[in-house]
């Protein structure tokens, strides 16, 4: 059940990677993480950074974008 969701969430990461046009990273991780991340970085330039994650077995999608604030 957990992998299931885990799988409809990495789904909806890539989803909204492609709407914001974001940088898409798929990479194998040394180890064994389960589970998701939202992050979002404000800069002193106007721009914040988001970030989206997520870890299923030994697989890590990142998703990462920049926007102006505001």
């Amino acid at each position: 059940m957990i992998l299931i969701i885990l799988l409809i969430i990495t789904t909806i990461f890539l989803m909204i990677g492609q709407f914001k046009y974001a940088d898409i990273y798929i990479a194998l991780i040394k180890g064994f993480m389960i589970g998701f991340l939202y992050h979002k970085e404000q800069y002193d330039d106007g721009f914040d950074e988001y970030t989206l994650q997520c870890c299923i077995g030994l697989i890590n999608v990142t998703v990462k974008w920049e926007q102006p604030s505001g």
